[in-house]
């Protein structure tokens, strides 16, 4: 359609329905597009995360360790069986005589333990009454050393600090 002057209509000049009409046909595209590309880079992120969790528990379970599970654990006796704990809080209160291993956010050691202790989680706390005859392997953010280690402390960790940051006794209304 032309004017009578032959020059083409301006955008104003074309019927505003027409005009709604394109605009809400770009932006539910470009909407719709965004969402699928949220959902992919999420979908991507959690099979990393999970991945990632996968080989730390096939690291365990090569070490001949055999599961615990549970959100707050309490292990009120000596430890006797090759044992690794998955959860958010562990708190292991009269040592091991066996490889150990963690799987958490958090844990509390006391006692004595005559096997190696390996630690992949967020903070371990090795208490004042805690013996590490064969030392500890951890990935850690923090390793809060506060009892003995005669072994060697090796991985990989933010921090070894000698003062505790937590008090684990908050989580013992949380326990079973």
């Amino acid at each position: 359609m032309m004017s009578e002057e032959g020059v083409p209509p301006l955008a104003a000049e074309v019927a505003p329905e027409q005009n709604k009409n394109k605009w809400l046909w770009g932006c539910g595209i470009g909407c719709l597009g965004l969402i699928v590309i949220g959902i992919l880079a999420t979908a991507t992120a959690v099979w990393f995360a999970l991945s990632f969790v996968d080989d730390l528990e096939q690291e365990l379970i090569a070490l001949g360790l055999e599961k615990q599970s549970g959100q707050f654990i309490k292990v009120e006796e000596t430890v006797t069986s090759p044992t690794y704990y998955k959860g958010q809080v562990i708190m292991i209160r009269n040592g091991s005589d066996v490889p150990i291993g963690f799987l958490c956010q958090m844990a509390e050691l006391r006692g004595e333990f005559h096997e190696p202790v390996t630690f992949r989680g967020q903070i371990v706390t090795i208490h004042a009454d805690a013996v590490l005859h064969q030392g500890i392997d951890v990935k850690a953010q923090i390793v809060e050393r506060l009892g003995e280690v005669k072994g060697e402390i090796t991985g990989q960790y933010q921090i070894i600090t000698e003062t505790a940051s937590l008090d684990y006794s908050q989580f013992e209304e949380m326990m079973p």
